[in-house]
């Protein structure tokens, strides 16, 4: 049997490391922290993240800001929401949760998010940066997600140079930032997307495979083996409505090295994340005052 991640207890070690960085901002500064989150349209998903990022802002005394527009929205009314946020100094990070409504202009609302709240790096400019950033230390942000399958690698102690490393995504959220970081940190590292011809002999061969299509039971037991490392970011509904991930789960938690479910794998440490870039945006954001 496989060891199964368990990410509620890697985001508890986070938040354990955060509430005295957060007594600290509020007590030198004397200003609350805030997330701001900017929904347009009414999707089950966004009422689930945004849940999921509420609680954990009020386990850690932050402030939580929901904005939710109609699926309608201009553009403009969008940006000059984001405008507002990035000049409220209360706010200390900004996200617009993604999927956006096909008509609207996703990187020019994108682009208007102030790069230094950019807490979820979806700012062109913060994503750029990834293609340099050698010392993963030295950028600001990065995709809260990508960093979350780095945390959990690095929790369970696995080493990167030289691995193998199966992508199945090409998103600017996932699988684009989780390539280029673990590019930077010696990994080798091989994209695949739905066009990608024998994508089973392709994950056979993989040390780890990161997948994140949104593509129930796409991972099936002929596509890994005894080592393999599955980190499963995936998230979908089953027959009876229950959220699950792209790996098939009972059929290849029993064969595989390492596993993370879905739900308690991924997601718990990706909203960590998320709050460990606000309060630190939150000290960017108040230094620059």
């Amino acid at each position: 049997m496989s060891k199964v991640v368990n990410g509620k207890e890697i985001a508890n070690k986070i938040y354990e490391t955060l509430k005295e960085k957060i007594k600290s901002l509020k007590e030198k500064y004397e200003i609350p922290l805030n997330l701001a989150v900017i929904s347009v349209g009414d999707i089950s998903s966004f009422k689930i993240y945004a849940n999921c990022k509420k609680r954990a802002c009020q386990k850690l005394g932050i402030g939580f800001r929901e904005y939710v527009l109609k699926e309608n929205a201009k553009d403009q009314k969008i940006i000059d929401l984001i405008k507002d946020l990035n000049s409220d100094d209360s706010i200390s990070g900004v996200i617009v949760q993604l999927p956006l409504p096909k008509d609207l202009n996703k990187e020019k609302i994108l682009e208007a998010i102030d790069i230094e709240k950019d807490i979820d790096a979806l700012n062109p400019i913060n994503l750029g940066y990834l293609t340099f950033a050698k010392n993963l230390k030295k950028i600001k942000f990065a995709p809260c997600t990508a960093l979350a399958i780095l945390e959990i690698l690095e929790h369970e102690n696995i080493k990167l140079e030289g691995k193998h490393v199966v992508i199945l995504s090409r998103s600017n959220i996932i699988g684009k930032p989780i390539a280029l970081m673990l590019l930077n940190m010696d990994a080798t590292v091989t994209v695949c997307h739905s066009k990608t011809r024998k994508l089973s002999d392709i994950c056979k061969n993989a040390d780890i495979i990161i997948s994140a299509t949104g593509i129930r039971n796409i991972i099936t037991k002929d596509m890994v083996n005894k080592n393999s490392i599955i980190i499963d970011a995936g998230i979908n509904r089953n027959s009876e409505g229950e959220i699950c991930g792209d790996v098939n789960f009972e059929e290849i938690s029993p064969i595989v090295n390492l596993i993370s479910p879905v739900p308690g794998g991924v997601g718990p440490v990706t909203v960590a994340m998320l709050l460990k870039n606000l309060i630190l945006a939150a000290d960017i954001n108040l230094n620059r005052k």
